[in-house]
Formats: structure tokens, sequence, C-alpha cells
């Protein structure tokens, strides 16, 4: 049995159904529905990359020692925002899943946010961001050896 994800997009189209069922907005809340059910047959339909992008996440929290749930989280530090760019560039190498995919997968409204973080990452400067560098070599390896399993 699939669940619906409980991403934060999510749980904004419940609350938003719930309250226009209450105002008896039929049509509204049967759009929302299968806005849900649409976006979560979308990344079902590809277990494989789901199944990778779960690995890179879960491989990725663990070497920085973050809790998965921070990242699908609202507020963020910069160690937070770090783990979640390099999740998003690491999915997006290792995956067929286009940016709007990816933002389905992390609860995202749109695209935006995910094109931001993959850009911060490609950009990290040789000299002054070498430690990050170092971070992203270790866990792109790491990653790859994970999905050759």
């Amino acid at each position: 049995v699939n669940t619906l994800p409980k991403s934060r997009s999510s749980r904004l189209f419940v609350k938003v159904a719930t309250a226009i069922d209450s105002h008896g907005s039929k049509a509204v809340e049967e759009r929302l529905d299968e806005m849900i059910v649409s976006n979560h047959k979308m990344l079902n339909g590809n277990s494989k990359n789901k199944s990778r992008a779960d690995s890179i996440v879960h491989t990725v929290c663990k070497h920085m020692r973050l809790e998965k749930e921070i990242l699908y989280g609202g507020g963020r530090g910069e160690r937070e925002r770090l783990a979640l760019n390099i999740s998003y560039y690491l999915i997006k190498n290792n995956t067929t899943w286009t940016v709007n995919e990816i933002a389905v997968f992390f609860g995202k409204k749109s695209h935006g946010s995910i094109t931001y973080g993959i850009s911060q990452i490609r950009k990290l400067d040789k000299k002054f961001d070498q430690p990050k560098i170092e971070l992203l070599k270790k866990l792109e390896n790491l990653i790859v050896s994970i999905l050759k399993k």
C-alpha cells in the first residue's frame, strides 16, 4: 500500500483542502487531491530513481551526522543547507530525474531552490571552499560505490 509522502507541500495541500472542504468547495478539494496523487505517482513510477535518491539522502545525512527529517523540514543552518545542496547535486547527477522531480521528492513547490542549490555546489571555489570540495568528492565516491551494488 502506497502512502502519501509527509512532505511540507503535501501537508499544505491537506490543510488547504480541509479549509476549503469546511467552506463547501468540493471541486478545489478534488483538484488538490489529484495534484498530490499525481506527484506521488510520478516519483513511484520510477522506483530505481527513488531508491537511488533515498540512498543518496541517507548517505549524505549519515556522513554529515544529520537527521534525514531535518532536510525535509523548514529552518536550516549552513551545515543543513550544504547537506541539502549536495543531495540535490548528487541526485541530479546519479538519477534521470529532472529538477522538477527532485523538487517533488523534497516536497518543494517549484524547482527554483533545487536549481539554485545545484548551482551553489557547481561553483564552489577551489581556493576558499576546499573542505566542502573534499566532502563533495568523498560523498560522490561513496555514492558511486553504493549505487553500483
